[in-house]
């Protein structure tokens, strides 16, 4: 309530609170797709923009994003974010395929 992190003091619980994504990157495709419309070139060149501009700031940071699809990039109020984060590695890493602690769906 006094607005810093921790358990909520009536029941002790901790929360955490994420803004509601309108729909996926994949949604958007699928839905223009089963309507039988192509994407205007604004929107196309839009999203390419966003998705580099989002890839740019984690290469910048020294970060690879190892599984950037469709499902991973949210529209929240006219503006597409990255989401699943943790398939990030630091750049120049050596991931294995057996490695457990990475996951792909």
């Amino acid at each position: 309530a006094n607005g810093n992190p921790g358990p909520y003091p009536e029941d002790g619980v901790l929360y955490v609170v994420t803004e509601l994504a309108q729909y996926s990157l994949k949604d958007y495709l699928g839905l223009r797709r089963d309507q039988g419309r192509s994407m205007p070139p604004e929107s196309v060149r839009s999203i390419a923009k966003a998705i580099v501009l989002v890839m740019a700031g984690l290469h910048a940071k020294g970060l690879v994003h190892i599984d950037l699809k469709p499902e991973n990039l949210m529209m929240f109020n006219g503006r597409l974010k990255l989401i699943d984060v943790d398939g990030c590695v630091k750049a120049n890493s050596r991931v294995s395929i057996q490695d457990s602690s990475i996951s792909f769906s």
